[in-house]
């Protein structure tokens, strides 16, 4: 499965944004974290990297762009990794 990355300006970092993705990463080791337009023309979401509250990075248009999750701090961890078991889950039951 293959999650493309998105991310915010980074004007106003409050927390590690690439310590959640490689905690992402290293959780699930079989999910593709990849970033650029290829990703986003096959990936199953889109995982939008906010360094802040105010969450300004935009949804992609397109298919991808209707699944995304929005990580705005180290605390959506839990719901982040949610969101992805949810992705995978679905994939096994096509």
């Amino acid at each position: 499965m293959t999650i493309a990355l998105k991310y915010c300006g980074g004007c106003n970092p409050r927390y590690d944004r690439a310590a959640l993705l490689s905690c992402a990463k290293s959780n699930f080791p079989q999910v593709d974290f990849a970033t650029g337009d290829a990703a986003l023309a096959e990936a199953a979401g889109v995982l939008l990297l906010c360094g802040c509250p105010s969450r300004c990075a935009a949804v992609p248009a397109g298919p991808a762009g209707s699944n995304y999750f929005v990580a705005a701090a180290q605390a959506d961890w839990p719901a982040l990794a949610a969101w992805i078991q949810t992705g995978l889950d679905a994939q096994k039951n096509r």
